[in-house]
């Protein structure tokens, strides 16, 4: 819905009462479109209530086979990366493994960061809501590749949070990988309290 004050309020200073009745009828007609937004569940971001609308066991089972990682790499574009990113800094202790995030292209700052990991002992997540975004996708290939180098199993070393179809699910599914679901109706910016933020934490 779309609201021109400038239409509203018109060029006088102050509110008369006039404007003000119009203001109140375009908040109410808002105000109603959201409580049916969120009766309907069409805004799947406002239905992330904790443990309702999320599997907290589902994320557990899913990590539980990573024991004791030395380094975790977030490889993810936009609200993708940013949730956890956010929840690492807020969040985050001494004694966590440090959390890289490679959420951009640049081939030096992802080379730069790979030099430093101890690839045996670090734990990629790959998160794409789509399962196609092409940075996520390009970023995972360059790691699996150096992994794959170092004579490393990446598939017991990669987990995956995406929708239920894609590139990206049809990996996991052919090599078995461990597969987090991105809620339908929750874009990236809003999806830090769904598998892709709590799976950091």
């Amino acid at each position: 819905m779309h609201v021109d004050l400038g239409t509203v309020l018109g060029t006088t200073p102050g509110l008369s009462e006039h404007t003000l009745e119009q203001l109140n009828g375009v908040v109410g007609q808002a105000h109603e479109r959201i409580q049916h937004g969120r009766a309907n569940s069409e805004h799947g971001y406002t239905a992330l209530s904790l443990p309702d609308t999320v599997n907290l066991d589902q994320i557990r089972s899913a990590v539980s086979r990573f024991e004791s990682p030395q380094a975790i790499v977030v490889i993810g574009i936009g609200g993708s990366a940013l949730g956890a990113a956010t929840l690492v800094d807020a969040l985050g202790g001494e004694d966590d493994p440090p959390v890289h995030v490679l959420d951009n292209v640049d081939p030096d700052s992802i080379q730069s960061t790979l030099s430093q990991l101890p690839l045996q002992e670090t734990v990629v997540t790959v998160i794409s809501r789509s399962g196609q975004t092409a940075e996520t996708l390009s970023n995972f290939l360059v790691v699996r590749e150096a992994m794959k180098v170092a004579d490393i199993d990446w598939t017991q070393q990669t987990l995956v949070i995406t929708g239920e179809s894609g590139n990206l699910s049809d990996l996991a599914t052919q090599y078995s990988l461990p597969q987090l679901s991105v809620p339908d109706g929750v874009p990236g910016r809003f999806s830090v309290l769904s598998a892709v933020g709590l799976t950091i934490a």
